[in-house]
């Protein structure tokens, strides 16, 4: 179909599209006039700068910041004079300003009122210094003072009062001595209010007089429980392994067992230098109680560790049975074995107490419940690291000394009772007055309070 209208005949709807309207578009104003045109909007463009500078200009901050908004206001007379024409001024009555011309009497007398301002503004912050004067040696003195709630409460209000003193300051002359003077003991009162981190040696001190003996203290019973519990796996089985001939013979060739019980099991307390041998014993039982604390949660390990030494205890108690060497056996091991044996068996309760929290929270959440008792009771792994430094100091220049027997059982009885002394004694004041191995709050964060 041939769309093409004949040109000789009057259009039909066949041939022509309906045309479709559009609405005319809003556009921007501009200050134009009839003689000049954009001349008129050059300078009314330099007349809204000039208007902007002198607004900005009323509020003073700095020297710089004034004499910048000077060469604005003065640059904006100079394009106004260039864009004006000479043909169109006229003569203005006497005592008028000239908009398109620059005047040097208008400029002049902006300098004045600039400078009048920043003295005003200085006099206004030292007559603000001298007010608030006793105010902010109040504030000063309070926040280097030890508080009641009254106290508390008048630190709060003059820490708020110095602050709007201080965006005062701050607003009408900017930096200042005085803004800096307020400055400090706003810092020193805020500190004051949100706390501080102690010293590190403070934090030595907490840890070693409070925390960590209130952490031993809590486990106390179920360190007894385990150490009855290992005692008697150890001689049961030392006792049905020892009666059985058949059952010894399993444990070895009977030459092999014959030099272990006669020559091997005293040799290994001499057989390497003291401070070598101390410092192995020591890091290898450091090691295992930190598993015992550490891998506590899952509730199988600290068992497995405790009947694992239980049953090597017993077997080579057997062997020595078996060859009339029980004696030598217990005078070797009671120097460092008492002190050594018994952190085993604290960092055993506290792995098992973490894993008792994860299984009964009590009105706590699992996870606030095991987050609390394994801060609390982590501390008890570091604080083993030491004992079982004196047990390994014990084990290497005691247990294989040529002494009389009395004096090596007599230094291990002395180190066990230091521990324990520490661990119930000291530990008993510290958990009397609140406290329970974990961090402080400060540390730790703000606990969730709950009902019931």
């Amino acid at each position: 179909m041939n769309a093409c209208r004949n040109p000789a005949v009057p259009p039909s709807r066949r041939t022509i599209r309906p045309p479709t309207a559009s609405l005319p578009r809003l556009r921007p104003r501009r200050a134009t006039s009839m003689p000049q045109g954009s001349m008129t909007k050059a300078i009314t463009k330099a007349r809204t700068l000039r208007m902007r500078c002198v607004a900005s200009v009323s509020r003073p901050s700095s020297p710089s910041q004034i004499i910048s908004q000077i060469m604005k206001i003065s640059t904006a007379n100079e394009t106004t004079m260039s864009m004006s024409a000479p043909r169109t001024r006229k003569k203005k009555p006497t005592g008028c300003t000239s908009i398109a011309t620059a005047s040097p009497e208008r400029t002049s007398s902006v300098l004045a009122v600039l400078t009048d301002i920043g003295t005003v503004n200085q006099v206004d912050a030292d007559a603000l210094t001298d007010a608030r004067r006793a105010e902010w040696a109040r504030l000063d003195e309070l926040s280097r003072a030890r508080l009641d709630g009254e106290g508390v409460d008048e630190l709060i209000a003059r820490y708020r009062a110095a602050s709007a003193d201080l965006a005062e300051l701050k607003t009408s002359v900017g930096e200042s001595p005085q803004g800096a003077y307020v400055s400090t003991i706003l810092a020193a009162a805020r500190l004051r209010l949100t706390g501080a981190s102690d010293s590190v040696l403070t934090q030595v001190r907490r840890f070693f007089v409070r925390q960590l003996p209130a952490a031993l203290y809590r486990v106390r019973w179920e360190t007894l429980v385990i150490a009855i519990a290992f005692l008697a796996v150890a001689v049961g089985v030392a006792f049905w392994v020892s009666r059985d001939p058949a059952l010894v013979a399993t444990l070895g060739p009977p030459g092999l067992l014959e030099q272990y019980a006669e020559e091997d099991f005293v040799s290994y307390y001499t057989e390497n230098p003291a401070a070598e041998f101390a410092g192995m014993v020591w890091t290898n039982n450091a090691w295992i109680a930190m598993q015992c604390v550490l891998f506590g949660v899952t509730g199988i390990w600290p068992l497995y560790v405790l009947v694992q030494n239980a049953m090597g205890i017993g077997i080579a108690g057997a062997v020595m049975a078996a060859h009339d060497r029980v004696d030598v056996m217990i005078l070797y091991l009671l120097p460092h074995g008492l002190l050594e044996l018994t952190c085993i068996f604290v960092a055993a309760a506290a792995g098992l107490r973490i894993f008792w929290a994860w299984v009964a929270p009590g009105h706590r959440t699992r996870g606030a419940a095991l987050a609390e008792e394994g801060r609390a009771l982590g501390t008890v792994a570091i604080g083993l690291v030491f004992a079982l430094l004196l047990a390994g100091l014990v084990e290497g220049f005691v247990t294989g000394w040529s002494l009389p027997w009395p004096i090596k059982i007599g230094i291990g009885v002395a180190a066990l009772a230091v521990f324990l002394v520490y661990m119930l004694l000291l530990g008993r004041r510290a958990y009397r007055e609140g406290e329970t191995g974990d961090l402080t709050e400060y540390e730790a964060g703000t606990p969730r309070l709950v009902a019931g």
